[in-house]
Parts: structure tokens; C-alpha cells; sequence
């Protein structure tokens, strides 16, 4: 099986291996009970990381375009046909005819932060080191608050940080502000009350409150923040 990768492509490994194998699926290059090579052989093969492999099978195995037999391997599914007419992925980096140099872009996005300065390192690190340590039941559903002991890392940093006196029990995980924002609206609507928030602001944040039900009004601001003195 003729596979090729591009390690200074865009596309991580996986996918690239993923595509390729895909797409020889599709064209009937390799045809239904063909035996594909064994996550080791290839790995070594293509000189990548074994989970790399491993990775790229179980995404066209969840797929259906392959399955895995015991003392058999992996082979590709019986039922498949190959297309009349198939597209191949675009592996190639998009042209950077028209690109701005980087150093003369300013990225205003909210939510994104430098990445490239992510100790990717540093995390790899410690994601197998904690991995390696913890239970296999920790790797299940935790309550709905969140993991407790998270909550309870939290709760001391807030005392200690911001000399706040909370319980982990009184502290919710989310999966970001706009959950958390969420809650906070249901919890808190009322029908009969208005909801003031700064005027302009994020349409995000005004969607999410409006959709809990309640009635927003913007709130005049300046250069300090909200004008109190404005409100009734």
C-alpha cells in the first residue's frame, strides 16, 4: 500500500494518512477484504508514531470503510464500490501569492490566543504523565458541576487569590462563558425586569441572554466603563 506524507503540509499526519487510504478505498484501488498492513509495520514504514496509525484506522474503521477481525487484522469492509469519478483530497498548502507578510497583521479575534507560544512540549508532557497515574474510572463522567477535585483547586485559588470563602460545592465548571453566561440567565430571568448590558457589546453575549428569555436594553458607557449614573 503506497502511502505518502507531507510533514511540512498543513494537514496533520492522521488526516493525511486517513485521506489517502480513503480515497484507494473509493477509486477500488483496494477492494473489499484486502488486508491492510499492521499499525506497527506501517508506522515504521513511514517512519510516524504508531498512535499516528492508529489514529488514522480507527477514524475509517468508526467510518465503516474498514473493519478489524481477531488474529486477522485489518481489512477493508465488504459492501463497498468504488466511485465512477473521484476527486482526490488537495494535500498542497493553500498559495500564499496573496498573502500579507505576518508581521503586518493584526489580529483582532476575540477568544484566540498567541499559539504559537503554547508549550505544546510541556503539555504533551504532562498529559502522559497524568494519564499514566490516574485511575481508568476517572476517564468516565464526572458530575454534572465538573470534576471535584478541579473545583476544589478553584476554590482555594479564589481564597487565596481573592480572598473569597467559597466550598467546591458552590462552584460550577462549563465549557466556556457562553455556557456559563447561559446559566446565569435562566437561573436569574425574570419577566417583569429588564436585562441592562453595555452599549455597543458583543452580539454573542445579547443572543445568549435573549434566548433564555429575557429583555435586553443597552447601557451607555465611557471610557471607565458602565455610566451608573444614567441608571434609574
Amino acid at each position: 500500500m503506497w502511502v505518502t506524507i507531507d510533514r511540512e503540509g498543513q494537514l496533520p499526519l492522521t488526516r493525511q494518512i486517513y485521506a489517502q487510504i480513503r480515497q484507494m478505498i473509493l477509486n477500488g484501488d483496494l477492494e473489499s477484504g484486502h488486508k491492510l498492513p499492521s499499525t506497527r509495520k506501517l508506522s515504521s514504514e513511514l517512519s510516524v508514531s504508531r498512535n499516528t496509525i492508529i489514529e488514522a484506522y480507527s477514524q475509517l474503521i468508526a467510518e465503516g470503510y474498514l473493519e478489524t477481525y481477531e488474529g486477522s487484522g485489518t481489512v477493508v469492509s465488504e459492501g463497498l464500490r468504488a466511485l465512477d469519478v473521484v476527486k482526490p483530497p488537495d494535500l498542497s498548502p493553500p498559495s500564499k501569492k496573496n498573502e500579507t507578510p505576518a508581521k503586518r497583521i493584526i489580529d483582532f479575534r476575540t477568544g484566540v490566543p498567541a499559539l504559537e507560544f503554547f508549550p505544546r512540549k510541556e503539555w504533551g508532557n504532562l498529559c502522559r504523565e497524568i494519564c499514566g497515574k490516574i485511575p481508568a474510572s476517572r476517564f468516565g463522567y464526572c458530575e454534572a458541576s465538573g470534576v471535584w477535585e478541579l473545583r476544589e483547586a478553584i476554590a482555594q485559588y479564589l481564597h487565596r487569590a481573592r480572598g473569597l470563602s467559597c466550598s467546591p460545592a458552590q462552584i460550577i465548571i462549563t465549557s466556556g462563558s457562553t455556557q456559563g453566561l447561559s446559566i446565569v440567565s435562566h437561573a436569574l430571568k425574570d419577566s417583569r425586569k429588564v436585562v441592562l448590558v453595555e452599549n455597543p457589546s458583543h452580539k454573542g453575549l445579547r443572543k445568549v441572554i435573549t434566548m433564555a428569555g429575557c429583555s435586553v436594553e443597552g447601557a451607555f458607557v465611557d471610557d471607565k466603563g458602565l455610566r451608573t449614573e444614567l441608571l434609574e
